[in-house]
């Protein structure tokens, strides 16, 4: 489920926990939602956006630090990122 619903750079990680974490919630939606509770269908997906939202933070933070090499072809694709 991780990646399928957020991909995660691997230089910036958290891939691996992601996968395992967001595995976890969405068996407690599915659950719920087997059970007659809609509304954990919802508060899995806010999760997951709120999870999206510090990663991509995270993830401008970790490209942001890279100033030894930034014109290298590597870095300079991942400039929109460093904004």
């Amino acid at each position: 489920i991780g990646d399928a619903s957020i991909a995660f750079d691997p230089i910036a990680s958290h891939g691996i926990f992601h996968a395992l974490a967001s595995a976890e919630s969405a068996a407690r939606a599915i659950e719920a939602q087997l059970t007659d509770a809609p509304a954990q269908r919802e508060l899995y997906r806010a999760e997951m956006q709120a999870v999206h939202a510090r990663y991509r933070e995270y993830l401008r933070v970790t490209y942001a630090d890279v100033v030894r090499y930034r014109h290298e072809p590597f870095w300079a694709r991942r400039a929109p990122v460093m904004v």
